[in-house]
This record gives structure tokens, sequence and C-alpha cells, in this order.
């Protein structure tokens, strides 16, 4: 979850935020991010689920059952 792979992320340029559900958790996520923010957002939750900012970044999500369907979308 978000401690597992946050700072990961924030090392390779994400900027990973901690969420409940789909929701940013911490009011404050839109504050910056540094080293030492990720590791605090990692101690405070632990468990939650990992979202990324997407600003420039790109993302496709693929939901389809039928695999051979999902192979020729990706």
């Amino acid at each position: 979850m978000f401690a597992d792979h946050a700072l990961r992320l924030f090392d390779n340029g994400y900027m990973p935020v901690p969420l409940r559900g789909k929701a940013p958790i911490p009011n404050s996520w839109q504050k910056g991010f540094s080293a030492s923010r990720i590791e605090a957002f990692s101690a405070k939750f632990p468990d939650a689920n990992v979202g990324v900012l997407t600003g420039s970044l790109l993302a496709v999500d693929i939901d389809c059952e039928e695999r051979a369907v999902a192979d020729q979308v990706a």
C-alpha cells in the first residue's frame, strides 16, 4: 500500500498521494511534495491506497473482461 510504494514513486519523479478509495486523505496534499512529506504520509497512512498526481502524466485504464480484447487495446 502507500508506505510500500510512495517513496520509490517519488524518487522516480511521481507525486504520490495517500487515498481512501479514490479521495485524498490529507487536506494538505496540495502543499507540495518532498521526501520528508512522503515519509510523514507513509507513517501516518501506511495502508492507504496510492494515488499519483497526473498533471503531465498520461494514464490509461483498461477495464475489459475479455483477455483477447484487452491485449488488443493494450
